[in-house]
């Protein structure tokens, strides 16, 4: 059973990590997200209190950075057009390149689509004003293809990175908590029932 205390050593390690970082990730928050749950330096995470805006005299900094999230949201990935898009490489047969180029461009309509039907343009305004103070991420994960999809943000207080021996992050984990009865729910196909 190496697997579970490497990871257990792994984990221990980011949340060391996180704490040499939190102090400056919650001084930002108190400042222009005082509503965000602060990055704990332990295990848990911790709700700002009442009064920790009492340092704010007015709403320039939040507005500043509600204005930038808003950009970077629109200029990565704007709700009015699509933000990327798949080529074919032409193998020297024309029909069947513009066969697949036809299909494509199908397949990247029905996915916008998908995608303006989904959370993400409300997730991802949070994800550039974390970004903007630390870090943070989105999570998408695999659904069906008749389902519409998810999408999650994760805040800097809920991400535990691995470093790598250069100091570049590796592993990123999502850390929160469950019940053990919500398990099942969470992972279908578990064989711990």
């Amino acid at each position: 059973h190496a697997l579970p205390r490497t990871l257990k050593a792994k984990v221990a390690r980011a949340r060391r990590d996180r704490s040499l970082w939190a102090p400056r990730i919650n001084r930002a928050y108190e400042l222009v997200l005082p509503h965000r749950v602060r990055v704990s330096t332990s295990s848990s995470r911790t709700i700002p209190s009442p009064n920790e805006q009492d340092e704010i005299f007015d709403q320039t900094a939040q507005e500043v950075l509600g204005d930038f999230a808003s950009d970077m949201s629109e200029w990565f990935t704007p709700l009015h057009q699509p933000w990327m898009e798949q080529l074919v490489a032409d193998d020297g047969d024309e029909e069947v390149d513009e066969e697949l180029r036809a299909a494509l461009r199908n397949y990247n309509k029905k996915l916008f689509r998908h995608i303006a039907d989904s959370a993400y343009f409300d997730v991802a305004t949070n994800f550039w004003e974390e970004i903007a103070v630390g870090w943070a991420g989105i999570k998408v994960p695999h659904v069906r293809s008749n389902m519409s999809i998810p999408a999650h943000f994760i805040p800097a207080s809920e991400l535990l990175m691995e470093r790598t021996i250069m100091g570049k992050p590796g592993g990123v984990w999502h850390e929160f908590k469950a019940y053990l009865n919500e398990l099942p729910v969470m992972y279908t196909r578990s064989r711990h029932r």
